[in-house]
């Protein structure tokens, strides 16, 4: 039914279970559509396991999704490692990531911050720290990924678009990333979050 409706702005399927199976259907009518219109797309609480992600990220490529909710699923580093493709990509126009409730463990905050490198649209990635399993090793990739300092390039070359790892003002994040955070928010352009 979806595929006969391109047009779709917004997609809220959150709570229904719809599996590896539900992920391959969906990945397909979104590569059928061509052209796409959707920017938000819900798929909280569906049980989507890492191939389930997978197979979803290989529909996203040419996607002009804004926003993707992927909390309360069953996602570890070895799914979050199928996005990185998408985020490298330079028809990538995510903004938010949502991934509450997901234990993605210090892998995946490596994995999230290796892919999120070069990426130059997404200002939100959404998880709860006590919910997301990671230690100094997981902040220390979200640190490098925001302001490497070991070299100026590497320095300019950071990722200063993201805006919010749970949120600026959260107090659960490390303070060197708050302060890398604020940078970006108060910049104009990266540029003045890079000096």
């Amino acid at each position: 039914a979806l595929r006969s409706y391109p047009q779709l702005r917004d997609l809220y399927l959150e709570n229904n279970n719809i599996g590896l199976m539900g992920c391959t259907a969906l990945a397909d009518t979104l590569r059928g559509w061509g052209t796409s219109y959707l920017k938000i797309l819900d798929l909280d609480n569906n049980d989507i396991d890492d191939q389930g992600l997978e197979v979803l990220a290989a529909g996203l490529t040419n996607s002009t999704l804004e926003a993707l909710y992927l909390s309360g699923n069953l996602i570890t580093a070895v799914g979050l490692r199928s996005l990185s493709d998408y985020f490298q990509s330079g028809s990538c126009c995510l903004k938010s990531l949502y991934l509450d409730r997901v234990n993605f463990g210090d892998e995946g905050a490596v994995v999230l911050a290796g892919a999120l490198m070069g990426n130059k649209s997404l200002t939100s990635l959404r998880f709860h720290p006590d919910h997301a399993g990671i230690t100094d090793v997981g902040w220390a990739a979200f640190s490098k990924l925001l302001c490497d300092p070991s070299s100026i390039n590497n320095t300019y070359l950071s990722n200063h678009n993201i805006e919010k790892i749970w949120g600026y003002q959260s107090n659960n994040n490390p303070h060197d990333i708050t302060l890398f955070l604020r940078f970006n928010h108060l910049s104009r352009h990266p540029r003045e979050a890079a000096i």
